[in-house]
């Protein structure tokens, strides 16, 4: 349990000019170039199943859910549904929602890039 969390503390989500690098522990490192991001939002949200989790919307739009305790607060929308390589396989999405400690800082970091 405690290797879990010096591994969420240590690889945390990063923000960079070549775009936004989705992590969660040593198993989920998913680059996502600022080309293939159509846009960031802070959006909070529930997810009560296990982590990572895709679901699939009423339009058909797949979504990965990167969640800290059952919640995610920014949501990176996809400018076309992109190929995700993921622990149990790849998986094609659209959008991507993930937990950061710090939403405000997060949203400002991704500012000044876009």
């Amino acid at each position: 349990m405690l290797g879990l969390l010096f591994g969420m503390l240590v690889r945390p989500h990063a923000i960079g000019p070549d775009g936004i690098r989705v992590r969660y522990g040593s198993e989920v490192d998913i680059p996502i170039a600022w080309n293939d991001i159509y846009s960031v939002t802070h959006r909070k949200q529930a997810i009560q199943d296990k982590q990572p989790k895709v679901t699939i919307d009423d339009n058909g739009v797949a979504k990965l859910h990167m969640r800290i305790q059952n919640e995610t607060n920014i949501e990176v929308r996809l400018e076309r549904p992109v190929r995700l390589k993921l622990p149990h396989g790849t998986e094609t999405v659209a959008t991507v929602k993930l937990y950061a400690d710090d939403p405000k800082r997060f949203m400002d970091a991704v500012r000044s890039h876009i």
